[in-house]
């Protein structure tokens, strides 16, 4: 009859309650807003970036937490160690968690007083549910979705803080660099998707030329660099420090993957470029 602080697995719920939304990708989420609304630029009413900032942080926590609720058959078999099917929480309370995220981080948009801000969060959440139980099902949609809510971070930011024009190529290559982790992620997860029959490009072709394929939206990002620097939306310096540090390590990345291409290779990728997306983030930041 007592209730336990601790799971099944002997860690405690409030420590589950907080890895299940990722705190990793919401402080890229949070820093994202922030550069959205601040870089190049004078914020005027810091109220509303607050709120703004606090409110997409909820909705992607409630997009992972939903995801993973709808994940549980795949993850049964590709990641059994995460919260929900090691067991660390209920499938229903973490349903009832993603809701209660979702309706604080919409409701906390209202408080920019922006209309475009607020719509932003509606489509979002809607967006990330929708994405959780039907279109991640969906050949390259579910991919496409997932590029657009990472990269609406810095648009939600740069709409608050009236800083669009400055941050349009940062968008355009958040989109594109999320795109190459979503197809290799869905490479490394082949297996568990094609159980429960989840269409993605791994299933359909294969890991190998679905990991050729994600080299498409990598390309298309060199060249959207360059052609932000030949219409003077970027700096030279900017230019030139996000075209080494881009293009370096990816293909530092793609040679190690292509040498041995195998899902445990996928995932050290896939956390790789994560963590790059973060040093960018910084790196971006810093020069800028």
């Amino acid at each position: 009859g007592r209730i336990s602080l601790y799971d099944k697995g002997k860690n405690p719920v409030v420590k589950n309650y907080l890895l299940i939304i990722r705190p990793f990708n919401c402080l890229f989420i949070g820093l994202a807003v922030l550069t959205g609304a601040m870089l190049n630029n004078q914020v005027e009413d810091f109220t509303a970036l607050i709120f703004g900032l606090f409110a997409a942080l909820f909705i992607a926590a409630g997009g992972y937490v939903i995801n993973d609720f709808y994940d549980l058959p795949t993850d049964m078999v590709n990641k059994p160690h995460r919260i929900i099917p090691s067991g660390g929480m209920a499938p229903d309370r973490a349903y009832i968690y993603a809701m209660f995220l979702f309706v604080l981080g919409f409701s906390l948009s209202f408080f920019t007083a922006n209309h475009w801000a607020i719509i932003i969060a509606i489509v979002n959440s809607l967006l990330l549910y929708f994405y959780a139980k039907y279109l991640k099902r969906t050949v390259l949609v579910g991919n496409l979705i997932i590029s657009y809510t990472t990269a609406s971070a810095f648009l939600f930011g740069a709409i608050v803080g009236d800083n669009l024009l400055n941050l349009l190529p940062i968008i355009i290559f958040t989109l594109l660099y999320t795109m190459v982790r979503e197809i290799i992620k869905d490479a490394e997860d082949e297996k568990g998707d094609k159980k429960v029959g989840i269409r993605t490009i791994s299933t359909l072709l294969g890991q190998h030329k679905a990991t050729l394929i994600s080299l498409i939206p990598a390309v298309l990002l060199a060249v959207s660099l360059y052609i932000s620097y030949s219409e003077d939306l970027i700096s030279q310096t900017l230019f030139v420090t996000l075209s080494i540090l881009y293009i370096i390590p990816l293909a530092g990345f793609y040679i190690n993957l292509f040498r041995n291409l195998t899902t445990n290779r996928l995932k050290e990728t896939s956390i790789l470029i994560k963590l790059h997306m973060l040093v960018l983030l910084l790196i971006l930041i810093i020069v800028s």
